[in-house]
Formats: C-alpha cells, structure tokens, sequence
C-alpha cells in the first residue's frame, strides 16, 4: 500500500497509529508492505519519481491520496480542462506495480447535501473518475456509500462508529479518533438508542415550553460522566427530529414541536 500523505501529516500520523491500535496491529507488522509520501505537490510533477521508487515496493494493491487538492497540478480547481487532466494523471497511478486501486479523498462543494456530495471543482473530474465514494457523518457514526458516479456493481451502505482513543506520544497523552466497522446488530442498537433519544426530547418538549439546551440535556438524563450536560446531543437529536418534520425552530418561538411531534409525542409512555 502506498498513502500519499499531503495534508497534516501529523494528524494523519496520529490518526493512523489509533486505527492500528484499535485493529491489533504493531508497525512491525506493516514494514515493507506499508509505504508513505508525507509531503505535498503537483502530481504531473512526481509521478516520474513515484514510479521509480514504487519498483522497489513490490507489487501495490491500494494507493491513498490525501487529498486530491493537495497533488492538484493546476492553477483553478474549477478550470475544467485542467481538472481532467488532474484525474489523468491520478489515473496514471493505477498503473505502479501490482495495478493498484486508488482511493483519492476529496473536498465536497460548499454546504453540500447527503445526495449531493461530489469533488467540488470542474465537472470534467467527476466524469472521469469510475466511482464517486461518500462518508456522511451522522453523530458517532458515518455511511460509506456512493453517489451520482458508480462504475460496476451496487453494493450496500457500510457503516463505521466513532471512538475515542488515547495514545502516548512523546510522554505527553494524546486524544483522537477512530472509525471502526459496525455490525447490523450494532447497527440495530445505535438506531434504537437514537431513537429512544429522540422519543425523550419529544416528551419534554411536549411537557416543558421554557428550556435552554442545558435543561433539555438534564431533562433527558443527556449528561457526561462529570455531570456536565451534553448540549451537543440535543443539538444533534433536534436535528434528526428536524428532518422529519417532528420539530420546526423560528425566530420567535425558538424550537417547537410540529403537529405530528405532539401526536408523537402524546403516544410515548
């Protein structure tokens, strides 16, 4: 595997030792099968290079660019022209030894929605490339699907849950995160906690009308380890709840419940 590395290194360092943690594996065990490029550049630029060390690296099965914008070659990431070029010469890298796959994380246009999550930049990038690959984050978890481009078969969403780990570097403990694989049950029961969060919120906004996120996150039990209320999980609960037309906010009167949120809530017992 070769990971061309060119945007926060560190982070990515950091990330990457969490995810080998977490999965078992020392960097012994990826030595001489693990390769990365851990600075920045066009890529037209060192692709000759690239190709001379990876025929030291034996056959390559999977090649990571992160990100894409960081080997952009061109001056406009919205000159269509120079846009195709760029997926050429990404193109290029399926070409090392061993005919790897190639994997190049993308930035998404500006607010962009679920259903519309593609590079931004010119079009030209997306007709080229042979599958458009999305992450949507949803809380402590995120769905790897696809949208707008798919070459070759459909495959179903894959889920992944988010867990904090803490490494030590240089003496010092050091937080991050991971993205771990999850299960259908798993799946399962990260829907129906979701849900049972969402019937609390329903409940007290149904029998309290005057509250701050504070309360709303004592109310709900929505509170750390530390008893300091979670009002990030109320903030994302209404958010879900907002999606489905069970609460609607405004100016005047803040977050409400919609008709069909009081039916709602009425039935929760």
């Amino acid at each position: 595997m070769l990971i061309l590395c060119g945007e926060n290194q560190d982070g990515f360092r950091l990330r990457m030792l969490a995810t080998m943690e977490s999965l078992g594996i020392v960097p012994a065990d990826i030595a001489g099968r693990c390769w990365v490029y851990p600075q920045s550049g066009p890529l037209e630029g060192i692709l000759t290079g690239l190709k001379e060390d990876a025929l030291g690296m034996g056959a390559l099965s999977f090649v990571l660019v992160d990100t894409s914008v960081a080997y952009f070659s061109g001056q406009d990431e919205n000159d269509n022209v120079a846009s195709l070029w760029h997926a050429l010469a990404l193109r290029e890298l399926t070409r090392l030894p061993g005919n790897p796959s190639v994997m190049a994380n993308c930035h998404p246009t500006g607010s962009a929605a679920k259903e519309g999550c593609v590079p931004r930049g010119g079009s030209a990038f997306l007709n080229e490339i042979d599958t458009n690959l999305t992450v949507w984050a949803d809380a402590e978890t995120s769905e790897m699907h696809w949208t707008r481009k798919k070459r070759g078969p459909d495959f179903d969403p894959i889920l992944f849950e988010y867990k904090a780990l803490t490494l030590e570097q240089f003496g010092r403990k050091v937080p991050t995160v991971v993205a771990m694989w999850i299960s259908e049950d798993r799946e399962r029961e990260i829907f129906r906690r979701k849900r049972e969060d969402e019937n609390r919120v329903l409940y007290e906004m149904y029998r309290n009308d005057d509250w701050t996120f504070s309360v709303m996150a004592e109310l709900c039990g929505f509170v750390s380890s530390t008893g300091t209320p979670l009002k990030s999980k109320v903030h994302r609960t209404l958010g879900r709840l907002l999606e489905v037309g069970l609460v609607k906010k405004d100016r005047r009167r803040g977050w409400y419940l919609t008709p069909q949120g009081e039916k709602e809530a009425q039935s929760i017992r």
